[in-house]
This record gives structure tokens, C-alpha cells and sequence, in this order.
């Protein structure tokens, strides 16, 4: 499967229009309980908490009746222009490009592979341990000689 890096991951982009939705709720309702909140995300405690220290300083907290109430700071054209500003910032910024670990490890002059072309693909996995003799190999031949490796 090839991804794109032009394109936002699915679990950022889902927090995105969460916490759009967030935002739209707050303007309709003007303040909610956490438990309202966890209703219109469709999440649990832990997980309005996140939301709401993601929003932080939007976001102003106030006790009536014994319960906490959130409400958005932000007037209407500043709500309108954050939503704004979240959409067009995950759909502009590209995942950042990572060098595979096989990439990396052909650029090490110390490593050597011989890779056969085939029809089947095959996961190389790169480790970054010391190459050590297998032990039954050393019970039937003897320890690894380095003499004779330079003979060869």
C-alpha cells in the first residue's frame, strides 16, 4: 500500500472536524457540562478532557449548582475564523517524510546486502545488533575464525 504524503492522516483529520463540531455546538448551546460535551463528541471523560486542553484558552470554565459549565470565549467571527484556520491548516501541512530504515541502512558504508529480484515480495528487516555466528553452525564447524574470513 503506498500513502500519500500530501494528504492529512484519517485520525487527525477526525480530531480536526471534532473539534469543529466542538466549536459549533459551544455557539449553539453557549455553555455545557462535560457530560454534554462527551454526548456531542460521542466520547468519554478522559477524552473531553483532552478536547477541552486542546481548545484551552477558548475555552472558560464556571460552577453553577455544583457543576462545572464550559463555555467559548470566542465571539461568533472568531469562532468562524478558528474553524477556518484548523480546516485549511490540515488540509495545507503534509506529513513530514521519514527515510525507511532499509534507505538508511544502504547509506551505512559498513552494511553489505544482497537483495535477489523476485516475484514475491519479501519484508527485509534491518537490525542493528552485531552479526554473531549461529550457535549450531558453531557446534558442527568451531568458532568463528577471523584468519580464516581473510583468506577468503
Amino acid at each position: 500500500m503506498t500513502r500519500a504524503r500530501h494528504v492529512t492522516p484519517c485520525h487527525t483529520a477526525g480530531r480536526i472536524e471534532r473539534i469543529c463540531n466542538l466549536v459549533r455546538a459551544f455557539q449553539a448551546r453557549g455553555a455545557m457540562t462535560r457530560a454534554e460535551i462527551g454526548d456531542v463528541l460521542k466520547i468519554g471523560p478522559s477524552g473531553v478532557r483532552k478536547y477541552l486542553t486542546d481548545l484551552g484558552e477558548k475555552v472558560a470554565f464556571g460552577y453553577i449548582g455544583g457543576q462545572q459549565l464550559c463555555r467559548l470565549t470566542l465571539g461568533a467571527d472568531e469562532a468562524a475564523a478558528f474553524i477556518v484556520q484548523l480546516t485549511t491548516e490540515a488540509a495545507g501541512r503534509p506529513r513530514p517524510v521519514r527515510p525507511s530504515d532499509f534507505d538508511v541502512a544502504k547509506r551505512d558504508p559498513a552494511r553489505r546486502f544482497h537483495i535477489l529480484d523476485d516475484d514475491e515480495h519479501y519484508p527485509i528487516r534491518i537490525r542493528r545488533d552485531q552479526v554473531v555466528r549461529d550457535p549450531l553452525v558453531a557446534a558442527f564447524f568451531g568458532p568463528h575464525d577471523a584468519a580464516m574470513e581473510a583468506r577468503v
